[in-house]
């Protein structure tokens, strides 16, 4: 099988590490791969084998005749779109060459912009096969294009290796006492993710948590601005930035992750921080949330309850019993329901599925 995967960047995110995780899985080693990028960036190593074709299209007056040519070119058996911009190209070029595209969303659709949901509503209806990383996304698709109806969408899980042994990273490489308690977030410096409401609550937790630190590891638009934000709120030396590097082995550094999206499909990060047995409080604009049982494996926080945030999470602060209880529960809700083997099995069948249509 010829699989063209269309990603609009190699940025480090929760789709392009899923694109990483497909290309280099064993079961999809006897196909042909071939990705379509808009922006580079640090991934484009992961997804760099011996059995895959790269090919990086930058905006210009003539994208879209070389993505179409491209595609032409390649003609793959099926296409696998990811991110917004990806999903909307594919879309039309797909049923201009009359190639099949399988369009994946990764977050919810209200994080769009009204002119992105317009785009959507024209342009979806030329989509073979949707899919949703979780139900809540699948929900929110149906919620903005009712034309789409909910048998339509497939839900598939995003899914993780479970760790190996591994050397645990110095804390002192990172300034980080060896007895301090560490909260931590994996993720892009972007709006999207609320960083400074989380830097808010741990100003507020430091105040009675002198030994507490927050380690902020990711890239984007706002990093220097993050940086400002918590030198204005007194707290930099407590505050460690690990900008561009792989987050996977950094894990053991914390004690507690967090993740302050108003919501999230299901995130890499979440998922990659509970396979390490970590304690996660997670914020969401409802009581449910598609991997934290509120509880059991974790904690899920209303997303702008800011006091109930700082209250649970210094319980968990001192109470580190509570915190390996999570985190043990935490690792099993990964290892039951969230493999990468799933994740991989359930996306070929849908590629094979395609080639029928």
């Amino acid at each position: 099988m010829r699989i063209a995967h269309v990603i609009s960047s190699l940025k480090r995110g929760g789709a392009e590490t899923v694109l990483a995780s497909l290309i280099n899985h064993s079961l999809l080693n006897t196909d042909e791969h071939h990705v379509i990028y808009f922006h580079d960036g640090p991934l484009k190593k992961a997804v760099e084998n011996h059995n895959v074709r790269l090919y990086h299209i930058p905006y210009g007056p003539l994208f879209f005749c070389r993505f179409v040519y491209r595609l032409f070119v390649i003609s793959p058996t099926v296409v696998h779109a990811s991110l917004w911009f990806a999903i909307a190209c594919s879309a039309v070029a797909g049923f201009v060459l009359r190639i099949p595209v399988m369009a994946v969303f990764h977050n919810n659709i209200d994080q769009n912009s009204r002119y992105k949901n317009y785009i959507d509503w024209l342009v979806l209806r030329l989509v073979k096969r949707y899919v949703a990383v979780s139900e809540f996304v699948a929900q929110s698709l149906c919620k903005y294009h009712p034309w789409l109806d909910r048998s339509q969408i497939t839900v598939m899980h995003n899914g993780v290796d479970m760790p190996v042994a591994t050397v645990q990273p110095s804390r002192e490489k990172f300034a980080l006492p060896a007895d301090a308690v560490v909260i931590g977030t994996v993720g892009r410096f972007e709006a999207v993710k609320r960083i400074p409401w989380l830097i808010d609550c741990f100003a507020q937790l430091h105040k009675n948590h002198t030994n507490l630190y927050l380690l902020l590891i990711g890239t984007g638009s706002q990093e220097q601005m993050l940086r400002e934000y918590v030198e204005q709120k007194g707290i930099a030396q407590y505050v460690r930035f690990i900008v561009d590097q792989n987050a996977y082995n950094l894990y053991p550094l914390f004690d507690i992750f967090t993740l302050t999206s108003e919501n999230e499909g299901i995130s890499i990060a979440l998922l990659e921080a509970m396979s390490y047995g970590k304690a996660c409080v997670v914020t969401n604009v409802i009581p449910e949330h598609s991997v934290i049982v509120h509880g059991h494996n974790g904690l899920v926080i209303p997303a702008h309850d800011a006091q109930l945030f700082c209250s649970q999470v210094a319980e968990l602060i001192h109470n580190p019993v509570l915190r390996k209880a999570f985190g043990d529960h935490a690792y099993t809700t990964v290892a039951q329901q969230f493999s990468r083997d799933a994740m991989v099995t359930h996306y070929k069948a849908l590629f094979n599925e395609l080639t029928r249509l």
